[in-house]
């Protein structure tokens, strides 16, 4: 259904920025307009100039002559495909806070098109990763000054947006890496198959190229050596010529990534309680030392399962997503953390696990259900060697678990599954 008549009114109805008209978003939803008449606002953003059809830019040399302004919310999918028809025109969608973003120069570019050739419209196609119920601004302008009637039409793909993913357990490089030349762009790291790893807006700077790793880890949650628990998805990035101003980062992780980091860090119980440490001149890898504290902007489903946090970082390096305290400094090694084995994990059948220590000790363990909560806990001291059997003396539910143990070789966590 289309949320409003698909005859618009020409004129300054839609002209300005700020009175951009609400589209729907639907295979049948088909508008028509006019141009007749519009002109550009004072400041008014517009693509780089560039070669016809090259992604991100304009080609007729002059900017927005005759521009006019929509709006829509992005489906759940995050994808759509833009179409316009019956002359020659020019697209491109923003990102913005509000309407003010484009007029004042700071919003993001997300796609662009201006190809002579399609002498009857234009076409932004398979555009994907927008955020789910967020509302982006359309702006279509006449190709060299054109103006006439046009019709617009804005589908859903559903097309979900695809994470990378690493089964290497190690560091894992970009196929694809973006290229910075200043136009303040969203554009997108993403791997040999074209999932995004992560996605980066220069504010303006031209950074050269930007090469990003990640690493998905496998095995027991990550910590640093006071216990603070931190994603099992981490980043490096780097670029060729370094930030002189804030720029805008997107990080991206999956429903079964933040379960396991929720299920062990009380303080977060939404990803708007998520926090990234950036570590200067770090390292693709688990974490070992240092780092500043960052707030987030925002963060919310980027498909219907999967999780965006967007972030302003003072330049690129290696980046942690934890709870609301900066992760330290390491004062263990991190071998110290391995030698607390537990098995069978999977525990099929009677659940019995057990803990295997170096060395003698008094430990505490608890096991906590996916929501958090204590199924049960124990104080045991184990001599050197021994084998602590059992953990769990009693059947429980099959599914994930997780299993704490505080002990003098710091705080230790390993998620487990009782089947």
């Amino acid at each position: 259904m289309c949320s409003v008549t698909p005859w618009i009114t020409a004129g300054r109805l839609l002209d300005a920025a700020c009175d951009a008209i609400e589209l729907g978003v639907g295979r049948f939803c088909a508008y028509r307009a006019s141009n007749i008449g519009a002109s550009a606002e004072m400041g008014e953003v517009a693509p780089a100039m560039g070669a016809c059809g090259t992604s991100f830019t304009w080609c007729d040399g002059t900017g927005p002559d005759h521009s006019v302004w929509f709006q829509f919310e992005a489906p759940a999918s995050g994808s759509v495909r833009i179409q316009s028809d019956f002359f020659n025109t020019q697209l491109a969608l923003w990102e913005a806070s509000n309407c003010s973003s484009l007029t004042d120069g700071s919003a993001v570019l997300v796609a662009a098109v201006d190809d002579t050739t399609a002498t009857r419209g234009a076409l932004l196609d398979s555009l994907t990763c927008l955020i789910p119920g967020q509302t982006y601004f359309l702006q279509l302008d006449g190709h060299g000054e054109a103006t006439g009637t046009f019709e617009l039409r804005i589908e859903d793909l559903g097309i979900p947006c695809q994470l990378a993913v690493s089964n290497t357990g190690g560091c894992s490089p970009a196929a694809d890496n973006p290229v910075s030349q200043g136009y303040n762009i969203w554009q997108h790291a993403t791997d040999g198959e074209g999932r995004v790893i992560a996605s980066f807006a220069d504010a303006g700077q031209a950074l050269g190229a930007i090469e990003a790793h990640f690493q998905v880890h496998d095995g027991d949650i990550r910590a640093d050596s006071a216990g603070q628990l931190y994603l099992d998805r981490n980043w490096q990035v780097v670029s060729e010529e370094a930030a002189s101003q804030a720029l805008r980062m997107r990080l991206y992780f999956t429903a079964d990534e933040w379960a396991a980091l929720q299920m062990a860090e009380p303080s977060v119980d939404s990803p708007e309680d998520v926090f990234l440490t950036r570590v200067p001149a770090g390292e693709c890898g688990p974490f070992t030392g240092g780092g500043v504290l960052v707030e987030q902007l925002a963060s919310g489903l980027i498909n219907e399962t999967d999780y965006y946090i967007d972030f302003e970082v003072d330049g690129f390096s290696a980046f942690y997503l934890n709870g609301p305290s900066a992760l330290t400094s390491t004062s263990r090694p991190p071998a110290d953390r391995g030698q607390i084995e537990v098995f069978p994990n999977p525990s099929a059948g009677q659940p019995q696990l057990n803990i295997q220590l170096p060395q003698a000790a008094i430990i505490e363990w608890q096991l906590l259900s996916i929501t958090g909560q204590i199924v049960q806990q124990q104080q045991l001291n184990a001599a050197a060697g021994e084998t602590v059997v059992p953990v769990v003396a009693q059947p429980l539910p099959k599914g994930l678990y997780l299993l704490q143990v505080n002990s003098p070789y710091g705080e230790w966590s390993r998620r487990v599954i009782i089947q």
